[in-house]
């Protein structure tokens, strides 16, 4: 049968074997530089990331600003145009008015008056 006694008894954790602090000390100061390389490399991602976006932006901003100073010129060049027009259609107007009131004969008061006193 199977005896008891002689059985060993296993613990239930097992102890790590203690390192010398030498080797503590390089295993500690790796896994600082690897976080410290990773913190520096996704850092320096991240600004290159963003330089390129807003240098992006800029390019698309200085684009659509020298589309909005064509628009106003071409906007100015319209108004321009159309008052020119419209003083022209005015002008026009106004000498056919005149024209037409030069070539009626009006008989005003005061002649009549005249020549009723005489």
């Amino acid at each position: 049968m199977h005896d008891p006694l002689s059985h060993k008894v296993q613990p239930r954790f097992k102890r790590k074997q203690k390192k010398p602090l030498s080797q503590e000390v390089q295993s500690t100061y790796r896994v600082l530089l690897a976080s410290l390389l990773i913190l520096g490399l996704s850092s320096s991602s991240v600004m290159l990331v963003m330089n390129a976006k807003n240098s992006a932006y800029g390019t698309q901003l200085m684009q659509t600003q020298a589309e909005y100073e064509q628009l106003l010129r071409e906007a100015r060049d319209i108004d321009r145009d159309l008052m020119e027009a419209l003083s022209v259609g005015r002008l026009e107007e106004a000498l056919d008015g005149m024209e037409s009131a030069s070539s009626q004969n009006y008989d005003y008061a005061h002649d009549n008056y005249a020549q009723a006193n005489y």
